[in-house]
């Protein structure tokens, strides 16, 4: 079967009810010679598919198929679907084998009825997560291959109850359930559940559930190396994998079908956290998984153009997806250096926040982490630029990597109405002196403010004047309004209101006075 996994083709035949309804009843069809093989891959596939309407969270589906045609239901919208599957060589063993992967992008459900898979497999380099250039390395950032496995609640296996180690009446049923619904981890680990596809039941009887010295462990494959997960996605979310453990002290079973009270007494899954201990459960053996994550440990986020308004406090996160993984032999560090429109040699960029192009920034080394303060005056110069170069430094097998990204920002102008206010007591009777009863409206935008009008309101007493002492004013400078109150003897209450325009916004300011004896 292994030389014509190449070139096959799945197609399928999507049939829907109706166009302009909220889902679409979709009947998937296998054709051509891949129909052709016993439950699909003999060792088993999965359709895994990521999307949905674009008014709501992404959805997840996992769906594992053993036939050739299967009925599944998508909601309208765009959708990404990824076909899995494994070649191992003695049929009915699990997800064994070599994988498979085609993934097609952007279908557009209900308008899309025909959607083409040329599986291929994902790593003929087995140094490699996906082969370069492999269409499925848009999808998957990290797979997992095991060939032992344990539950446990610490990584020596050596503490914890959360099933028990002996492997006497013990079962453990593994593989890839069937999902539907949102990207939540959480609700991925409580609402996912086994078909009849895409698991094992592990178990003394049937050989492959090894009593440990401490604790008993699953042998996923006991000639050769084990079966490869695509666990780690796209989009910070992990294919379910899950194992279900049933304990029956009553009647000795051991083929996965009763626990304790004939009910499932634990359920795992990768990421979960346990509620009682507050620890986070994984599968564990001596050397644990091998985790292959791709020669791309970070990646520029929280930036979602190259370019910020001067004025503004921004995050860039250059650690990536893989900051909260042990990545290789260990964890990442990262240097930096930068130039700027006034500062041409590179210089290594500053722990402590400091000024440049009239602003100021800071780059955390442990995460990555650059932060671009403009919100002090003069904030970032108009049309200034940074160039940041990053670097990721990283061992994977005892080799020491090192991989860089560089990117430039650009510090845009402030548009629109953006002032600082200030104004004194508003209610002196110091007739000869109006400075006290002043408002000043700094310009902090790179467009002019202008007082377009004044006027007084809800005036009780006395007439008090508003005078305009400057109309107009450019970045940095204030507009400026003072209350005459030379007519004023007694008192005075009310509301001075003044109208703004700024970058075609407008607005208008309303102060209350009091002037009294």
């Amino acid at each position: 079967m292994k030389k014509y996994l190449n070139f096959l083709i799945l197609i399928l035949l999507l049939a829907f009810t109706s166009c302009g309804a909220k889902t679409s009843n979709v009947a998937v069809k296998l054709q051509g010679s891949f129909s052709q093989v016993a439950g699909l891959f003999e060792n088993g596939a999965v359709m895994i598919a990521v999307g949905g309407p674009s008014d709501k969270p992404p959805l997840l589906y996992t769906v594992p198929l053993n036939s050739a045609s299967f009925d599944h239901t998508f909601d309208n919208g765009i959708w990404k679907i990824m076909i899995l599957g494994w070649d191992g060589a003695t049929p009915g063993e699990t997800m064994k084998g070599n994988l498979y992967c085609s993934v097609v992008n952007n279908v557009s459900f209900p308008d899309q009825s025909t959607l083409n898979f040329n599986l291929s497999q994902v790593d003929t380099d087995a140094n490699l997560v996906v082969d370069p250039g492999h269409p499925c390395g848009a999808f998957i950032d990290g797979l997992q291959t095991v060939k032992y496995t344990s539950i446990c609640e610490t990584e020596t296996c050596d503490s914890g109850n959360y099933l028990r180690y002996n492997n006497t009446n013990l079962s453990l049923k593994f593989g890839i359930p069937f999902y539907e619904g949102p990207i939540d981890k959480h609700s991925i680990l409580t609402q996912a559940r086994f078909t009849s596809e895409m698991n094992e039941c592990y178990s003394a009887a049937n050989s492959n559930l090894i009593d440990g010295a401490d604790y008993a462990k699953l042998d996923i494959d006991l000639a050769a190396t084990g079966i490869t997960l695509p666990f780690r996605l796209t989009g910070g979310f992990h294919l379910p994998i899950r194992m279900e453990g049933y304990e029956d002290t009553v009647d000795n079973t051991m083929d996965c079908s009763k626990g304790f009270n004939n009910a499932v007494t634990t359920i795992n899954s990768i990421g979960e956290v346990d509620a009682a201990s507050g620890l986070p459960r994984h599968w564990s053996d001596g050397t644990k998984f091998i985790y292959k994550m791709p020669l791309s440990p970070f990646a520029i986020t929280g930036l979602p153009t190259n370019s910020i308004v001067r004025n503004l406090y921004e995050v860039v996160d250059i650690n990536g997806p893989y900051n909260d993984d042990n990545y290789g032999d260990g964890t990442i560090s990262y240097t930096c250096d930068y130039t700027s429109t006034s500062v041409s040699t590179p210089q290594v960029c500053p722990a402590a926040s400091t000024m440049i192009e009239s602003g100021y920034f800071s780059f955390d080394s442990t995460n990555g982490q650059i932060i671009l303060d403009g919100t002090t005056y003069p904030h970032f110069a108009m049309g200034s630029q940074i160039t940041f170069n990053i670097v990721a430094n990283y061992t994977v097998n005892s080799t020491n990597y090192s991989e860089n990204k560089s990117f430039t920002i650009v510090f845009d102008p402030i548009w629109g109405l953006n002032y600082t206010q200030a104004q004194g007591a508003l209610g002196s009777l110091n007739n000869t002196d109006q400075t006290s009863n002043f408002i000043n409206l700094t310009n902090m935008a790179d467009s002019q403010l202008n007082i377009t009008g004044v006027n007084i309101t809800d005036n009780i007493g006395e007439t008090v004047v508003p005078v305009v002492i400057y109309s107009n004013c450019t970045n940095g400078s204030p507009c400026r309004v003072e209350l005459d109150a030379s007519a004023v003897t007694a008192s005075a209450t009310g509301n001075v209101n003044i109208h703004l325009e700024s970058g075609g916004d407008v607005t208008t300011v309303t102060l209350p006075y009091n002037f009294g004896p």
